[in-house]
């Protein structure tokens, strides 16, 4: 509902705070020895700045809406802003976003990754070449 209107991406404590998450259990073990679990999928992207990932107008949102109307096998995006608490975290978040930062290459790893692409974007600190 936010990216159709229009309001800016929300996140972790926002959705947190209405109830709008939901938690999915997973075992490391049955991660690594499984396909992809079905319908998740997790959301490679470049922050577009600091503070915020998506701000309002981002055409990521708008090519991440789409992609999201074109593929309904996506029933859960796991998308770090939205999914892990950000700035300022009590004592069980600061545990809770620790353990899933630790564990979160397991998840590049073993589910299907959608990767946000945009020309700003540089791999290991070297510009990009001139397209």
């Amino acid at each position: 509902d936010y990216l159709q209107r229009g309001d800016e991406f929300p996140s972790w404590r926002e959705l947190f705070d209405q109830g709008a998450l939901e938690q999915i259990e997973l075992n490391i073990n049955d991660l690594l020895a499984q396909e992809p679990t079905e319908g998740l999928y997790i959301l490679s992207h470049r922050w577009e700045s600091k503070d915020h990932p998506f701000p309002v107008g981002s055409e990521k949102i708008s090519k991440l809406l789409t992609l999201l109307d074109e593929t309904p096998e996506i029933k859960h995006l796991w998308i770090d802003y939205a999914c892990l608490p950000q700035g300022e975290r009590s004592g069980p978040e600061k545990e809770f976003f620790n353990t899933s930062l630790d564990n979160a290459n397991i998840l590049y790893f073993t589910q299907y990754v959608i990767l946000l692409i945009d020309l700003q974007c540089k791999l290991f600190g070297c510009p990009p070449p001139n397209v």
